[in-house]
């Protein structure tokens, strides 16, 4: 394993005995350098497994307390005794928030290639004639641009628009992201601070081969008329031949009575998904990000959304209800169910600090491999398990026909 690989390694938990409710294509590696703002030292990297391990055994106390759920509460005392011997500022308050949910929560270069994936794929059940590759990338709720920024790299010939409601992020987006995180690709990247259900004319916005609204998106939409109004606006903004993707969550632990509770362990810092219970009423849920730092400190409720939980069948018939002539599925099951059926295999925290850099240089060596048509390298795709065009990057299956219940899951929905 190489040296790129092992600092990107995460174990993750369930503290609540169901699925995990993320998908494995994000437990793979970040795909970028690490970052300062959050720790990129080989020295600090070989402690982290050690401080890992004390993380999990003050969890693990907990669990034996005898305690039926845990809570984000119960885990932050715990780590009192550690925040009180910590020296200087705690690492919490002096870490970039953003940093950590992009590291965290996003994987650009496979979001990147699970769109022109499945672009490509649903070219030949198009009934537009156009044939072209993508080059327009247009994403809604951009947030800090990554995803923007990322498409740009792939060819002189792409462009980007991102579109984001808060100012903060199109201003983190603006001077990090495509600022001083940057390189001469961000000059074909737009970001734009309004509202997605805006006329594209009244943003400034060219039309696009591809509209992305990842992360959830859509989710934020409680009303159906507004989920509607984005959907018949978002087939406007679309190119000759292009098409709408969105992801979606869903599964029968999403909308179960205890609500869910997951970490993942990162290099530096431990990140928290804390879903809140789902409410029968507005089928909507609250779900809090949280970040625990190496020095006992936490970043609580770094992130907090309010979801609606759209089913399958709800965004299809939305999508051709707004004028899409076709909608598509593809998903991808939660790692609990990979695990049962033998496909994911996590190593411990610890044995990635011991392993010899030897591995790192023989990775970095290799690394020269190319992509193609947004599909990975032989090398990617046996890291990612998955990677034929008709599954696309990161383990997504499509879908034809019926599909029993899963545990968690995640899922792209394309629309032409």
């Amino acid at each position: 394993m190489g040296k790129k690989d092992k600092q990107n390694k995460r174990k993750d938990k369930d503290f609540r005995n169901g699925a995990i409710g993320r998908n494995h294509w994000l437990k793979a590696g970040y795909g970028e350098e690490g970052d300062s703002s959050v720790n990129s030292s080989d020295d600090r990297r070989r402690k982290t497994a050690v401080k890992a391990r004390r993380n999990r055994q003050s969890d693990e106390a907990i669990l034996k307390n005898g305690k039926e759920e845990v809570t984000i509460d119960m885990l932050e005392q715990a780590d009192r005794r550690r925040r009180a011997k910590a020296t200087g500022p705690l690492l919490a308050e002096t870490v970039d928030r953003h940093a950590c949910y992009m590291e965290s929560v996003q994987f650009p270069s496979a979001e990147v290639r699970n769109l022109v994936n499945i672009y490509t794929e649903l070219r030949p059940e198009s009934t537009s004639q156009s044939r072209h590759r993508p080059t327009i990338l247009r994403e809604d709720f951009c947030g800090t641009g990554i995803l923007c920024r990322e498409w740009c790299k792939g060819g002189v010939e792409r462009e980007a628009w991102g579109v984001d409601l808060d100012p903060t992020v199109i201003k983190y987006a603006k001077e990090r992201t495509l600022g001083l995180d940057g390189g001469p690709e961000c000059e074909r990247v737009k970001v734009v601070l309004g509202n997605v259900l805006d006329d594209r004319k009244t943003l400034g916005v060219p039309r696009a081969d591809i509209i992305a609204a990842l992360n959830y998106g859509v989710n934020f939409f409680k009303k159906r008329a507004d989920l509607m109004a984005y959907l018949k606006n978002s087939r406007e903004n679309l190119a000759e031949g292009g098409t709408l993707i969105v992801d979606l969550f869903g599964g029968a632990t999403v909308n179960g009575t205890g609500g869910r509770l997951f970490e993942r362990r990162y290099d530096g810092f431990t990140y928290f998904f804390e879903q809140k219970p789902f409410d029968l009423m507005t089928n909507t849920s609250r779900v809090h990000l949280h970040f625990r730092f190496d020095d006992g400190s936490w970043m609580k409720n770094a992130y907090t959304y309010d979801f609606r939980a759209y089913s399958i069948v709800e965004i299809r018939e939305a999508m051709l209800e707004a004028g899409f002539a076709s909608t598509h599925v593809w998903i991808a099951a939660s790692t609990e169910e990979k695990e049962a059926e033998g496909y994911v295999n996590d190593d411990d925290d610890e044995e990635d600090a011991e392993e010899d850099d030897e591995e790192s240089e023989q990775q970095d060596d290799s690394e020269d491999g190319s992509e193609e048509d947004g599909r990975p390298t032989a090398r990617r795709r046996k890291q990612v398990t998955s990677g034929s065009l008709n599954e696309g990057a990161y383990a997504y299956s499509r879908v034809v026909g019926s599909l029993n219940q899963l545990q968690s899951y995640n899922g792209m929905w394309p629309a032409l």
